[in-house]
């Protein structure tokens, strides 16, 4: 849980450089007034669908930020991501009462694409290196099972 507070505030960050500064203008000739770094920033609201070795705490909910950052001239964006998800169910084994809860984190790493159409909708391509990291915990009262994992990844998505 610190690892996400820190990465999430590390995110925070740099999108705070963005989002305070001037909003991107359309293209027009290279002049001495362009700022040099334009970006998006998109927040992600979803269902993560886990494998069954989860159950009963397979479908989290998921929050995202998404961002992109791209210099001027240059024909592609830095992407940087973080998600994290999780779900919580009470389980009965044995006679007792049992808290499961499931957490995912990604931060993501690459590039982005993206393709002029002429309106207000602009498609992309992109892809990286996607950081994970998973928890799976079952507590008891003052008792508490833990087992983490860790995984580095791919991304693509358009």
């Amino acid at each position: 849980m610190k690892r996400m507070v820190f990465l999430l505030t590390i995110l925070f960050t740099l999108i705070a450089g963005v989002a305070l500064g001037k909003p991107p203008q359309a293209p027009v000739e290279a002049s001495s007034h362009q700022k040099p770094l334009s970006g998006n920033i998109q927040i992600a609201l979803g269902m993560k669908q886990m494998d069954d070795w989860w159950e009963p705490v397979e479908d989290h909910g998921e929050f995202g930020i998404l961002a992109d950052f791209q210099p001027r001239g240059f024909p592609l964006s830095l992407a940087v991501e973080g998600l994290v998800s999780a779900s919580e169910e009470d389980v009965v084994f044995r006679g007792s009462i049992f808290t499961l809860t499931g957490e995912t984190t990604e931060l993501c790493i690459g590039i982005k694409k993206y393709f002029e159409t002429g309106s207000r909708l602009y498609p992309f391509i992109g892809g990286g290196v996607a950081f994970i990291d998973a928890e799976a915990k079952a507590t008891k009262g003052d008792i508490a099972v833990t087992v983490s994992d860790n995984a580095v990844g791919f991304w693509i998505g358009g």
